[in-house]
C-alpha cells in the first residue's frame, strides 16, 4: 500500500505476486527450537518463510527495473515493511490459518488480499527431511516428518510451454499455468494438479501451482532453475519460496527430469509456498495419453479447505432440502436514474460532488440536536435531509416520494413463524433490519411469535415517508434453511408513501447487526441479522454460514435470479472456469466493505491507494469515485454528465461493442462490469442514464446491482470474507446492440417493464 493518495493511470499490464501463509501455529518455532526453520526460527512472525517471498518479487523487480518497487522491498526494511502492511491488512486478532496473496505494481504499491487456509502442523511446514518412497507410506506421523495426506491426481500438460520472463518469474500473467489447468480440466474443487513441460527438450518445468520432487538416484530431485533469467540454464520454471528452503535445507537436489521418465506407480513431492506433505497412492492421468498411476504428495492447499467446505455444504443441503431462492423481477418496478441517485443519495447521506437539483443539508453538530447518521455524513455534523433546488425560487424545496425510487427490482419468498407465513421481501444487503408489512405477516396467527415488550423500531426517509412497529422473535426459513429467534419488526405505523406500497411486503436485510436500528426504552440495542444468527445455530457450521446471490436481467431470459442460504452453487463456479476469489470483509462500520484500490477502462489501470468498497443489493447504480467515472465516460463517445437528470448520459444510439471495458477490484481480483449494464434506463428519447455514476462525497464505493449482475457473489459471514467468481450472462434477448425498446431489461424512464 503505496503512501501516495492520488489516483494515477498506469499503463503496465502485469503485477509481481507471491502467496505465503499466515499461521499462528508459527510463533511456536522459537520453544519448539526448530533451528532449521529459517526467517520464522530468527523472528518469532506467523508469516512462513516471509524473506524468502521478499527476495523473489525483488529479484523480479530487480529484473524488470522497476525502480520504485525495488525500493519498496529491498533490505532489512522492506521485509519490516512487508510485515506491517500485512499484518495491518488481515489484523493483529486473526486467529486462524490464512492464504496471503502479496502484490506489488512496477510504481512500488502494495495490495493485500487473503482467505482461510486449512490447518496444518509443524512438521508439515518444516519437516525434517523427506523419507524415500518406501517410507513415505506410513499413515502415522514420526517426529517432524510430514503427513500423507490428501492425495493428488497429478497430470502431465499437452502441449508443452515455451520458457520466459514469466515462467521463471511470479507476475499477474498466468496464461501458462491457467491454460494448462484448463487442458487437464482442472475444477476449483479438484485435487488435481499439472506439470508443465518444457517444449524445447521435454523436461518438467514445475507443476501448475506447485514444484515438483521426484525420487531419483537416492535423492528427491527437483527442476533446476537459474538464478537469473535464462534461455539456456535451467528448465525455465519458477524459484519458489518452499523449493528453495529444501534445497538449502539438502532434503532435495536439482536435475534434469524428462516427463517421458515419470514411471506409473511412482512416488513424489509437491510442495508450494505452505507445507511439505506425501501422499498415497492415486490415480493420475496424461493429457492425450493412455491413463497412468502415479503417487504424489501435496500440502494442504486452499483447494482442500474448497472441497471441505463443499462437502459439508452439500451434505447439509442433502440433510435439510436447502434449495434456491428465486429472485423475481418485479414486473412493477419501474428503472429511473435520476430517482435511483437520490434513493443513494437519501440511503447513504452523500454530497453529490457534481452539479444537479439535489443535495444535502448539514448542519454543525453543535448547532443542532442530533440528527440521523449516515457513511456520508462527516464528523461535526448533523444530517438533516435531502433537498432539491426549485426553478425560479431561490428556496430549497422537501424531496418528495415523487423524487426517489421507492421499489425494487427483485423479490424474494420467505416464511416467517408457525404456521408459516409467506412474505416477498427485498434481499437488501446493504440494511441489517427484517421488517415487514402487517397485512402481509400477522404475529397472532404464529404461535412461535414472541414479543419483546421493551423494543421499538423505526425508519424514516428524507422524503417523508416512515414505518415503525413492534419488535418479537420468530422462526425464519429462508430455502429451506430455518433461522431461530429471528428478529421480526412488524409495522404497526406506516406513512402514506409506505402505505400504498404494494409490490413488496418488506425487507430483509443482510448487512452486519451494527446497523440494525432496534431500541430498546429508546436507547440503541441492534439485533443480530439473519446470516449472524446463522452462525450460533450449532446445527449450521461454520463452512456453511453464508449465503450467494447470483442476479440477472431480463436481457437471458433461460437465467433465474436466485440466492442460497448454507451452501454454494458449484456447478455456477465451475461455469466461470475461475476459482472463488476471496477478500477479507471489514465489518466495522456494518456493510460488506472490502478493499478496492484499482478500477481500469479498456485495460488502463487506475490506482485507488486505500480505497474501499461496499457490495450492495439494496443499490441499483454502481457507485464510484470521479477518477473512475470521468476515465470511463471519456471513453465513450458523446458521452456527458448532466446537470438537470444530475448523473452521466450516453447517446441513445450506440451499440454495447462500442462502449468501454470497464472493471472494478474487489480485494486483489479485477472483475468486469457487462457492457450491457452500463445503460441503466432511458433518461429521455436521446439518451442513456449511465449504470455507473458518482459516490459524491461518500468515503467508499457502492457496488450495486449494475456491477452485482456480471458476478455470482458469495457472502460469507463465517470466514468475514466476501468471494465472487465472473457471471457473465450468454443471452441477449433481441440482439447485442441495445437500441431503444430493443433490450427487455433496459427501460423509459417511468415506463414499466415488460
Amino acid at each position: 500500500m503505496s503512501t501516495t493518495t492520488s489516483s494515477t493511470i498506469m499503463e503496465d499490464d502485469f503485477n509481481l505476486f507471491t502467496s505465503i501463509r499466515y499461521d499462528p501455529v508459527l510463533l511456536q518455532v522459537p520453544a519448539r527450537k526448530l533451528t532449521y526453520a529459517g526467517w520464522n526460527w530468527v523472528n518469532t512472525s506467523p508469516f512462513y518463510l516471509l524473506d524468502y517471498h521478499r527476495d523473489r518479487m525483488l529479484r523480479a523487480a530487480t529484473h524488470w527495473g522497476w525502480d520504485a518497487a525495488v525500493k519498496a522491498l529491498e533490505g532489512d526494511f522492506g521485509v519490516a515493511r512487508l510485515a506491517d502492511i500485512t499484518m495491518h491488512s488481515i489484523g493483529d486478532d486473526q486467529q486462524f490459518p490464512l492464504r496471503v496473496r502479496i502484490s506489488i505494481t512496477k510504481d512500488g504499491e502494495l495490495s493485500i488480499s487473503s482467505g482461510p487456509a486449512p490447518d496444518t502442523t509443524l512438521a508439515n511446514l518444516f519437516p525434517e527431511h523427506l523419507p524415500p518412497p518406501k517410507e513415505a507410506r506410513s499413515d502415522r506421523l514420526r517426529g517432524n516428518i510430514p503427513s500423507k495426506i490428501p492425495t493428488y491426481e497429478v497430470l502431465v500438460d499437452s502441449p508443452q510451454t515455451s520458457r520466459s520472463e514469466f515462467t521463471h518469474f511470479k507476475t499477474t500473467k498466468r496464461a501458462a499455468y491457467d491454460g494448462a489447468r484448463q487442458r487437464a480440466k482442472i475444477n476449483p474443487a479438484d485435487l488435481k494438479e499439472v506439470l508443465i513441460v518444457n517444449r524445447a527438450n521435454g523436461a518438467v518445468m514445475e507443476g501448475s501451482i506447485s514444484t515438483p520432487y521426484f525420487w531419483r538416484g537416492g535423492s528427491w530431485v527437483t527442476p533446476p532453475v537459474s538464478k537469473e533469467y535464462s534461455l539456456e540454464e535451467g528448465c525455465g520454471g519458477q524459484n519458489g519460496t518452499s523449493r528453495r528452503w529444501a534445497l538449502e535445507r539438502d532434503l532435495a537436489v536439482e536435475g534434469t527430469i524428462l516427463a517421458d521418465s515419470l514411471v506409473d506407480g511412482e512416488e513424489c513431492w509437491l510442495s508450494n509456498g505452505h507445507p511439505l506433505t506425501t501422499s498415497r497412492q492415486f490415480s493420475h492421468t496424461s493429457i492425450n495419453k493412455p491413463l497412468r498411476f502415479v503417487t504424489m504428495a501435496t500440502s494442504e492447499s486452499a483447494l482442500t479447505a474448497m472441497l471441505k467446505m463443499f462437502e459439508q455444504q452439500e451434505k447439509l443441503r442433502g440433510e435439510l432440502g436447502l434449495q434456491k431462492i428465486k429472485a423475481n423481477l418485479n414486473s412493477k418496478y419501474q428503472r429511473h436514474g435520476t430517482k435511483s441517485y437520490v434513493s443513494a443519495m437519501e440511503r447513504f447521506g452523500f454530497q453529490p460532488t457534481k452539479p444537479g437539483p439535489y443535495f444535502q443539508k448539514f448542519t454543525k453538530a453543535d448547532d443542532a440536536t442530533p440528527g440521523r447518521a449516515a457513511p456520508g455524513v462527516k464528523p461535526g455534523h448533523v444530517w438533516e435531509g435531502t433537498l432539491k433546488k426549485v426553478k425560479d425560487d431561490d428556496k430549497p424545496g422537501e424531496v418528495t416520494a415523487h423524487d426517489v425510487q421507492n421499489d425494487t427490482e427483485y423479490l424474494c419468498e420467505v416464511s416467517i413463524g408457525n404456521e408459516p407465513q409467506k412474505v416477498m421481501l427485498d434481499f437488501d444487503t446493504g440494511s441489517a433490519d427484517l421488517w415487514v408489512n402487517p397485512k402481509s405477516f400477522d404475529p397472532k396467527k404464529s404461535s412461535t411469535f414472541k414479543l419483546a415488550e421493551a423494543k421499538t423500531w423505526q425508519i424514516q426517509y428524507g422524503d417523508g415517508s416512515s414505518a415503525s412497529g413492534i419488535v418479537g422473535t420468530d422462526l425464519l426459513t429462508v430455502g429451506g434453511l430455518v433461522i431461530k429467534d429471528q428478529a421480526i419488526e412488524v409495522a404497526t405505523d406506516m406513512s402514506a408513501e409506505f402505505a400504498k406500497e404494494t409490490t413488496m411486503d418488506g425487507l430483509l436485510g443482510l448487512a452486519f447487526g451494527k446497523i440494525n436500528t432496534i431500541q430498546s426504552n429508546g436507547e440503541p440495542d441492534p439485533q443480530p441479522t439473519v446470516v449472524e444468527n446463522m452462525i450460533s445455530q450449532e446445527d449450521i457450521p461454520k463452512n456453511a454460514s453464508l449465503f450467494t446471490s447470483a442476479l440477472y436481467s431480463s436481457r437471458d431470459p433461460t437465467e433465474q435470479s436466485f440466492y442460497t442460504f448454507g451452501w454454494i452453487d458449484q456447478d455456477l463456479v465451475k461455469e466461470s472456469g475461475e476459482d472463488i476469489h476471496w477478500t477479507n470483509v471489514n465489518a466495522n462500520d456494518g456493510f460488506w466493505m472490502f478493499k478496492s484500490e484499482k478500477a481500469s477502462v479498456n485495460d488502463k489501470v487506475i490506482s485507488l491507494v486505500g480505497n474501499n468498497a461496499i457490495a450492495d443489493t439494496g443499490t441499483t447504480l454502481a457507485l464510484v469515485s470521479d477518477v473512475v467515472c470521468e476515465a470511463l465516460y471519456a471513453q465513450i463517445p458523446g458521452a456527458e454528465y448532466s446537470e438537470q437528470y444530475q448523473g452521466y448520459t450516453i447517446p441513445k444510439d450506440i451499440s454495447v461493442e462500442d462502449l468501454p471495458e470497464l472493471s472494478i477490484a474487489v480485494g486483489g481480483q479485477h472483475f468486469k462490469v457487462q457492457k450491457h449494464d452500463l445503460l441503466f434506463a432511458m433518461a429521455d428519447d436521446k439518451v442513456w442514464y449511465g449504470g455507473v455514476q458518482s459516490r459524491g462525497e461518500n468515503p467508499f464505493d457502492i457496488l450495486g446491482d449494475s456491477f452485482l449482475k456480471s458476478i455470482y457473489a458469495i457472502w460469507d459471514l463465517g470466514h468475514k470474507r466476501f468471494g465472487a467468481v465472473p457471471k457473465l450472462e450468454k443471452v441477449v434477448s433481441n440482439g447485442a446492440s441495445p437500441k431503444l425498446k430493443s433490450v427487455g431489461d433496459l427501460a423509459v424512464h417511468d415506463a414499466v417493464l415488460n
